[in-house]
C-alpha cells in the first residue's frame, strides 16, 4: 500500500504537467517557453545543485529537501500549499517599504542576486519600452520599483482578488498577489523582447491560465496613436519605426488593466486611504479613451495633433503609468511621449474625487509636468512657477472658458489676481462633460 501511495504521488505532478486547456498547448510546453522555464535564462537558484536551469525544483521543493528550510510537512503546522522554498506572501505587510522576505518573487526580483544565479534586471517601463535613460536613482528590480512613492500595493491586490471567488475562482488566500497579473508558469521575457507581444509577461486576472498577447492594434486599430519614443519620428515601444509598428508591438494594456479597474469595481487603496478612481475607456467614458473630443483644439502636441482620426487619440494605460511603481504619485511615468518630465510630481492629490470643500492641495500644479508632454502649456509663465495653462483654457482654439470670466467660478481668491487651481481639480479619471461643463464646473467653494 505504501509503494502504491508513493507511485501515485510521483505520477501526480507528471499528470498535471501534461494537462492544460482542452485542445491547447500542454502546460510543460508553455512553461519551457516562459521566462522562468527557459533553459537559457530561466530560474536557477544558487542553493540547488544538480538541477538544470529552469527546473521546477528551483522554486518548488518536496519534503524540505534543501537544508530543511522549506516549511516542513512534519514540523510546521502550516506547510506551503505550493511546496515553495520560502514564504509565498506575508499578508501582514499592508504597505511598503517591502523587504525581500515579504514575497517569494522578491527573492529573485530584487536586483542583488539573493538566490538567483546570475542576477538579472527588470528596469521600469520608461526605460525598457519608452527609450528613457536610467533615472538619477535607477530602479533595476521589482522590489525597488514597488518601494517608490507610488506602487501597486500587494496587500490591496491580495484582498481585492481573493475577495471575489466568482470572478477570480483560481485565487485563494494562499496565492501570491503578483499572480493577479502574472502567471509565473506562462509569463515570458518581454523586457528582452519589447516589440513582440507574444513575449507578454501578463495574464488577464479573469483568464489566468492563458498568456495575454492582444495588441493595441488588435483592439483599437488606428484609434491608438503610439507616443514618441527617442524623438519625434520613432514610437513606443522601444523605438518602433512608425505608428503602425507601434500599435502592433504594444500589448493591449487597456483591456488588461480594465479587467480589474472597471467603471464599477470598488478597489480600496490602503496607502491613499480611499477607493481608487474608476476607469471607463469606452466612447462614453474618459476623454483619453474612446470618447470623441474636439478635433480643432490646437493645444495638443505631436503625434496627437495630427492623429488620424484626429477626434479619437485613445491612449494605452502605460503611455502614462508605470505598472509596478513610480517616483511620482499615482504610478505616473518619469518619461512620457519622447521626453522626460521636467519636474517631479510628488504632492498628493486631493483626498476625494471629485474634490470637495476642505480638500487640501487644490492649487498643486505639479500634474502639469505630465500634461505638458502632450499638451501645449503657456509660452510665458503668468501665474507663478511653470507649468502655466491660462492661454490654453481661455484664449486658444477650442478653449473651454472665455477670457472674460467670471474668474471666481473656478478660481479662489479672485482679487486682485485669481489663484491657480490644480490640474486635478478638473482632469482625472471619471471626469466627464457633466462634471467639467455647466454651472461653474461645480468647483467647490474655497
Amino acid at each position: 500500500m505504501k509503494a502504491l501511495r508513493i507511485t501515485v504521488s510521483l505520477l501526480l505532478p507528471v499528470v498535471l504537467f501534461w494537462s492544460g486547456a482542452p485542445g491547447g498547448t500542454p502546460v510543460y510546453a508553455q512553461y519551457t517557453s516562459s521566462a522562468h522555464g527557459d533553459s537559457a535564462n530561466g530560474v536557477n537558484r544558487s542553493a540547488m545543485t544538480g538541477y538544470a536551469r529552469g527546473n521546477c525544483a528551483h522554486c518548488h521543493e518536496q519534503h524540505a529537501s534543501v537544508d530543511g528550510l522549506e516549511p516542513d510537512p512534519v514540523a510546521d503546522a502550516n506547510p506551503s500549499p505550493y511546496e515553495l522554498f520560502t514564504l509565498n506572501f506575508d499578508s501582514a505587510v499592508t504597505t511598503n517599504t517591502y523587504q525581500v522576505q515579504d514575497d517569494i518573487c522578491f527573492r529573485c526580483h530584487d536586483g542583488s542576486n539573493t538566490v538567483q544565479d546570475p542576477a538579472f534586471q527588470n528596469k521600469d517601463y520608461s526605460e525598457t519600452f519608452g527609450c528613457g535613460t536610467p533615472a538619477a536613482t535607477p530602479v533595476v528590480d521589482i522590489l525597488g520599483a514597488v518601494n517608490q512613492l507610488s506602487y501597486h500595493n500587494l496587500y490591496d491586490i491580495w484582498t481585492f482578488v481573493d475577495g471575489d471567488d466568482t470572478t477570480y475562482p483560481w485565487f485563494n488566500s494562499s496565492t501570491n498577489p503578483c499572480s493577479g497579473c502574472h502567471n509565473p508558469h506562462l509569463a515570458r521575457r518581454n523586457n528582452a523582447n519589447p516589440r513582440d507581444v507574444t513575449f507578454s509577461a501578463i495574464s488577464l486576472p479573469t483568464d489566468h491560465t492563458n498568456l495575454f498577447t492582444a495588441s493595441m492594434n488588435d483592439t483599437f486599430g488606428a484609434n491608438y496613436e503610439p507616443p514618441y519614443c527617442t524623438n519625434t519620428t520613432d514610437r513606443e515601444p522601444a523605438s518602433s519605426a512608425d505608428a503602425a509598428t507601434g500599435r502592433s508591438s504594444t500589448v493591449d494594456y487597456v483591456t488588461f488593466c480594465t479587467d480589474c479597474h472597471t467603471s464599477t469595481n470598488t478597489i480600496n487603496s490602503t496607502p491613499l486611504g480611499r477607493n481608487l478612481l474608476t476607469i471607463d475607456w469606452s466612447a462614453g467614458g474618459d476623454k483619453h479613451g474612446l470618447r470623441v473630443t474636439e478635433g480643432t483644439n490646437n493645444a495638443r502636441l505631436g503625434p496627437y495633433s495630427t492623429a488620424t482620426p484626429p477626434t479619437q487619440g485613445v491612449l494605452s494605460c502605460l503611455d502614462c503609468h508605470e505598472p509596478h511603481g513610480s517616483p511620482n504619485i499615482t504610478l505616473l511615468r518619469r518619461r512620457v511621449n519622447g521626453g522626460d518630465l521636467t519636474g517631479s510630481i510628488a504632492t498628493a492629490l486631493p483626498a476625494s474625487f471629485p474634490p470637495v470643500t476642505g480638500d487640501t492641495n487644490t492649487q498643486n500644479k505639479e500634474l502639469g509636468y505630465l500634461c505638458m508632454r502632450c499638451h501645449q502649456e503657456d509660452a510665458t509663465t503668468v501665474n507663478g512657477p511653470a507649468p502655466s495653462w491660462r492661454d490654453v483654457h481661455h484664449n486658444n482654439t477650442g478653449r473651454p472658458y472665455a477670457a472674460s470670466g467670471p474668474c471666481s467660478q473656478c478660481h479662489p481668491n479672485n482679487s486682485p489676481t485669481p489663484l491657480p487651481i490644480g490640474c486635478d481639480m478638473c482632469h482625472f479619471h471619471g471626469a466627464t462633460d457633466a462634471w467639467l461643463g455647466g454651472n461653474a464646473l461645480n468647483i467647490p467653494t474655497f
